[in-house]
């Protein structure tokens, strides 16, 4: 990891969120809004009533959807699920300039890359990436810089991209500029 990108990744001293940018270019200023996924009772993905959801938020005016952040949905779906949800809400958006920010986050590095590549792959503009909070209080400072670190390294050499780690109060900034 050269100079630039460990400065990059280090910008908050507790990086609360990473925003790892599939494309060249950093997310666009403006208003994204958390897409809720919805389920069939037999807690199969109802792709159709989240397209229409998707839709509705595009024809708001959003700038951006996040997909599988932090609604709760993301941990009950299977990998080809969260793929399957990613291309189906991409293609329904086709005719917008909607970016979407896929929730990447997992207890360990490996997963974690894994949930990234697959997000590429399925269509996504942005990964988001939160601490693993599974045993938290083994989660010090260090930990959590090693395991941003350790995702932000692969992910420069795999798909050469730019990463922003940005906490919640400049998240929140960038979201209403």
């Amino acid at each position: 990891m050269t100079a630039e990108q460990r400065s990059i990744l280090s910008i908050t001293h507790i990086p609360h969120t990473f925003i790892m940018a599939l494309t060249r270019s950093p997310p666009p200023f403006g208003v994204y809004t958390p897409l809720v996924t919805f389920f069939n009772t037999d807690e199969s993905l109802d792709l159709e009533a989240t397209t229409q959801h998707a839709l509705r938020m595009a024809k708001g005016g959003v700038v951006g959807l996040v997909i599988q952040g932090s609604n709760g949905e993301a941990p009950h779906l299977l990998h080809s699920e969260r793929q399957t949800l990613v291309r189906t809400v991409k293609e329904a958006l086709k005719d917008f300039d909607i970016k979407l920010i896929v929730g990447c986050g997992a207890a360990s590095v490996r997963e974690t890359l894994l949930y990234v590549s697959e997000a590429k792959e399925a269509g996504a503009d942005y990964g988001l990436v939160l601490p693993p909070a599974y045993w938290t209080a083994a989660m010090s400072v260090p930990v959590i810089e090693k395991f941003f670190e350790d995702v932000g390294g692969p992910c420069f050499r795999n798909f050469e991209s730019d990463c922003w780690c940005f906490d919640r109060l400049q998240l929140h900034q960038i979201c209403l500029s």
